[in-house]
């Protein structure tokens, strides 16, 4: 088994992982996330043919979320009227400024509030499934984004200290969770913008 963990690890430092792995299985989850599920190539296969020969699972690789572009109207109103364009997306959590929404269809339906606009990207090519929402919820829980052509969400943050964006990615047999902190952020009310 030590002579497949080196050459694993040789394998890894030669498609530019560079962080340390104490398993085989968090090595090989390390190169699939530095090649990439977007990527369709032969080194991804040969790392799935290789954990189901030693019985591992691999996870699903992890979606990309990143802020929607301030230009981009979401239910009828820009996102710059949602949250300013300090809002980004890192190390696992949102952060920036949302600014209190007191008219619209997002308010017709969920009520005044501060609502944050999110985009998903690199979705696993195996995904059968991508579910997003709000933990814990207010209304809608995780709604599928998978057939959305523009996987674009907005969110109504009801409590930032309590609540955070879950996405759940799976392909019926292989889940990946996802959980995004919303205690950075900033909300402005309506009367301070």
């Amino acid at each position: 088994m030590a002579a497949i963990t080196d050459s694993l690890r040789k394998l890894a430092y030669k498609l530019g992982v560079r962080e340390e792995a104490d398993t085989i299985e968090e090595l090989i989850n390390l190169i699939n996330d530095t090649i990439g599920s977007d990527k369709g190539n032969d080194i991804a296969d040969a790392l799935d043919s290789y954990a189901d020969a030693i019985g591992i699972t691999i996870p699903l690789g992890k979606v990309t979320l990143s802020a929607m572009e301030q230009e981009e109207v979401p239910y009828d109103v820009a996102v710059s009227v949602y949250q300013a364009d300090d809002v980004t997306v890192s190390n696992g959590a949102i952060t920036g400024t949302l600014y209190e929404q007191q008219t619209g269809m997002m308010v017709d339906t969920f009520g005044e509030g501060y609502y944050a606009c999110v985009h998903l990207s690199d979705i696993d090519e195996a995904a059968t499934s991508v579910k997003i929402g709000l933990v814990p919820t207010r209304g809608s829980g995780l709604v599928e984004i998978i057939t959305d052509p523009d996987k674009d969400g907005v969110f109504k943050i009801s409590d930032k200290d309590n609540q955070v964006l879950k996405v759940v990615s799976t392909d019926g047999t292989r889940t990946q969770i996802q959980l995004f902190d919303l205690s950075g952020l900033t909300l402005v009310p309506a009367n301070e913008e």
